[in-house]
């Protein structure tokens, strides 16, 4: 497939649009002045205080742990959800499917928010649990789609 200049030139000007504030905000990360409309010197010394922020480091563990909690969970029940779809069929198979597919289609926002509003409704502490529980569902039906999909 031949792709013409003006898509290319489209999709040069889309990345760009995306990637240049981040680049930008990169290169201030460096910068000495504490805030970056102007470059005044190269520095490391925004990233020594974030090494050494005794909460930040806490934080980046417990996502760490949450992330590779929620993976493995979701790869199993997910890969363990898809191949049940796939050898034992049955007249719901569509209903399966479609609920397996429906939280892929509705915004991570709403889904954030939905979720918020159970854990606080049924008196859930929100917490490590809540964000471990949250991140698991969103990502099992990814994993039974992208299994699903190998038969």
């Amino acid at each position: 497939m031949k792709l013409s200049r003006l898509s290319t030139l489209c999709f040069i000007a889309v990345i760009l649009f995306l990637y240049a504030p981040l680049l930008v905000l990169m290169a201030n990360s460096f910068n000495v002045s504490k805030y970056g409309g102007q470059w005044t010197g190269f520095t490391w010394q925004w990233y020594d205080k974030l090494w050494k922020d005794r909460s930040t480091m806490e934080a980046l563990a417990n996502t760490l742990k949450i992330g590779l909690c929620a993976t493995v969970g979701a790869t199993l029940l997910g890969t363990l959800a898809a191949w049940c779809l796939h050898v034992y069929r049955s007249p719901l198979q569509r209903l399966h499917l479609m609920l397996t597919e429906l939280p892929l289609a509705v915004p991570d926002i709403w889904i954030g928010v939905a979720m918020q509003l159970f854990f606080v409704s049924v008196s859930w502490e929100l917490g490590y649990s809540s964000d471990l529980d949250l991140v698991f569902l969103h990502d099992c039906p990814a994993e039974v789609m992208t299994d699903g999909e190998r038969e």
